[in-house]
């Protein structure tokens, strides 16, 4: 399906250039989803690819303490901070999936990641660490890239090769919609449901 929201209004409204390629991030600002791998990923490209700019959308639990404040010292330590957006929660989030080219989950641990469904079902090519579940959803090459977790330099390899191919980005795009598609779909799930039950009652029928 498109991309709905409408990408260019909520570029014009957080001061995001138009034809800039955008990288994001989204999820609760807090040392486990890795935004500052992120940062420190993106400042290894930084001057190769004056296009590229990264947003971070999410706030931080109170258990996070100054974490937000810390990204964005991290941000002007690394001389980036003039292509790094903070735009905060965003209550409706299609509008902010529809303006990213790239997806990151740079997760430290990840059990389950809503964030890749929804880019997946957005059409966002995707990369993701490699923690907890996300080996489940994410196949390598086929609908986003997996990366190691904590290691800002396979994120800077991984971002730079989706920077260079446009032709993956809509490959990872396709396969992700696909994906999602095929195996999170509200019909799989009653299928499933439907024959679980169907197997409990053959099963009591039996005893």
């Amino acid at each position: 399906r498109e991309r709905s929201g409408d990408p260019a209004a909520f570029r014009r409204e957080y001061g995001i250039p138009e034809n800039a390629l955008l990288i994001g991030l989204v999820g609760r600002l807090e040392s486990s989803k890795g935004q500052d791998l992120l940062l420190e990923a993106f400042a290894k490209i930084y001057a190769e690819f004056p296009e590229v700019h990264v947003l971070l959308a999410g706030e931080p639990p109170p258990e996070a303490g100054d974490y937000d404040r810390r990204l964005r010292d991290l941000a002007q330590k690394l001389n980036i901070f003039d292509r790094v957006h903070f735009v905060g929660f965003q209550v409706n989030t299609p509008p902010v999936y529809a303006a990213l080219d790239v997806c990151v989950l740079a997760s430290r641990k990840e059990s389950f990641g809503l964030v890749l469904l929804e880019a997946m079902a957005m059409g966002v090519p995707l990369i993701a660490t490699a923690a907890g579940g996300v080996p489940e959803i994410v196949k390598n090459g086929e609908n986003g890239l997996l990366i190691p977790p904590e290691e800002p330099d396979a994120l800077a390899r991984a971002l730079k090769m989706l920077i260079d191919e446009p032709d993956l980005r809509n490959k990872l795009s396709k396969g992700g919609q696909n994906a999602v598609a095929e195996k999170f779909s509200l019909d799989k799930h009653l299928d499933a449901l439907e024959r679980h039950f169907n197997e409990v009652i053959q099963s009591r029928r039996r005893i």
